[in-house]
């Protein structure tokens, strides 16, 4: 089967308006930059035609690609995208990474693997063709990398971009806006709660600076706090310079409102007596202290300026990265998880998913549980601690036709979820 009968399966509506800017194809009838108000088919057709009118051909032409020239063209675009490094892995290695890579869309990967090790791509092309056909990732059954691999290896670098503060930064500037005895009661009272559950709900109980003295004493116990505690440090540190900055832009404008009226007067007594000679040595040094103090001030405005500036990046850059895990982890209206004792490390992203094992059995008793047949059930297995009770329920979701997943721990879940709900790309998949 020729690529041009499975490849362009690969390719999402983003992918073929890049492919039809790149090969200067068009819709008759439409401007170029009026393409991506087409459907998807009808691009994915145009295509299509291309790289099957290209098939046999000696040269390109106007709706015609060879597919020697498709692919060169692809690599000759990712040359910003290619790591140095990638040049000397074999072709195991290279096909790990590229699984690993959310940067380089499937049909890049694919060129880069045929432009790299032609015997290979040719020896996996049926490989490439049955995963595109039966829309399952694009090195499926070549590359070493499974479902747990991929999320810890995300997971690792999402942590590895992470730079919270030191303890002692969060106590530095505790300190500084005169909250430490305050830090030490909270610190002591969540230590005096008696389980997660108390200490969470104190927390999430009290307000403003407070609440941000809670979750610096707690975060180290919660690693989902670490995030929250940042994010809050940025914004407490930022209310703390701007404060200092308002004072000092006060007491400029006030050493200069000062100047002002000291050399008015220094003017005014100058011609009036030659005995007043000592007291104007003295307000001119005062003046020329005050003009010290404002160059010094006005320095120091320059420096908090910068630092807010650079609060600000930080604090972005966070925004950044909480955006990032929810892109890999997306919420879904469909997906219900059922568990007794969610992980507080994944209930904030999922609590609106999860219900308990309780709730379900009595909607299986009262007979509406079948309202919930369209959902993706996520079963934690640790809720049910009798075997039988287990396999009582697996037996009516299965006779029923009902979709779930089981679990065992909120790595195992994350898993599932991704590989059910986002299912490799899922943009790309029709």
């Amino acid at each position: 089967m020729h690529e041009s009968e499975w490849l362009p399966r690969l390719l999402s509506k983003h992918d073929l308006l890049q492919l039809c800017n790149l090969f200067n194809l068009s819709v008759p009838g439409f401007r170029s930059d009026k393409l991506s108000s087409r459907p998807e088919e009808q691009l994915r057709f145009i295509v299509t035609q291309a790289l099957k009118s290209g098939i046999g051909a000696r040269k390109n032409g106007r709706g015609k690609i060879l597919t020697d020239t498709f692919f060169s063209e692809i690599i000759k675009e990712m040359d910003d995208l290619i790591q140095p490094q990638w040049k000397d892995l074999s072709f195991e290695s290279i096909v790990d990474e590229l699984d690993f890579s959310v940067v380089l869309r499937p049909y890049q990967k694919l060129a880069l693997i045929r432009e790299w090790f032609p015997d290979k791509y040719v020896s996996h092309v049926e490989a490439f063709r049955q995963n595109a056909t039966e829309k399952m990732g694009l090195f499926h059954g070549i590359s070493n990398i499974n479902d747990k691999d991929y999320v810890e290896r995300v997971i690792q670098d999402l942590k590895r971009d992470l730079d919270f503060p030191k303890s002692a930064e969060y106590l530095q500037l505790i300190q500084q806006l005169g909250a430490t005895e305050r830090w030490e009661q909270i610190k002591n009272n969540l230590a005096e709660k008696q389980t997660d559950r108390e200490r969470l709900m104190m927390i999430s109980g009290l307000s403003s600076l407070d609440r941000f003295l809670g979750i610096v004493a707690a975060k180290d116990d919660y690693e989902p706090l670490q995030l929250i505690a940042y994010n809050l440090y940025v914004n407490e540190r930022e209310k703390a310079y701007q404060n200092v900055y308002t004072k000092v832009h006060e007491e400029s404008a006030a050493a200069i409102h000062q100047v002002t009226n000291l050399t008015n007067k220094l003017e005014e007594q100058v011609g009036e007596n030659r005995k007043l000679t000592k007291q104007i040595e003295l307000l001119t040094s005062e003046i020329k202290r005050l003009k010290n103090e404002r160059e010094e001030d006005a320095q120091h405005t320059d420096v908090l300026q910068q630092e807010l500036e650079e609060h600000r990046k930080e604090r972005d850059y966070a925004e950044q990265i909480k955006g990032l895990f929810e892109e890999l982890v997306p919420e879904s209206s469909e997906a219900v998880i059922i568990t007794d004792k969610p992980d507080p490390r994944i209930k904030k992203f999922f609590n609106k998913n999860i219900i308990s094992k309780k709730f379900l059995l009595k909607e299986k008793q009262n007979e509406n549980i079948h309202k919930l047949k369209s959902k993706i059930w996520f079963i934690d297995r640790q809720s049910f601690r009798s075997t039988r009770e287990w396999v009582q329920l697996k037996h009516f979701l299965d006779e029923n036709g009902f979709f779930y997943e089981e679990y065992n721990d909120y790595l195992e879940l994350l898993r599932r979820y991704i590989q059910v709900i986002q299912c490799d790309e899922t943009e790309v998949y029709n």
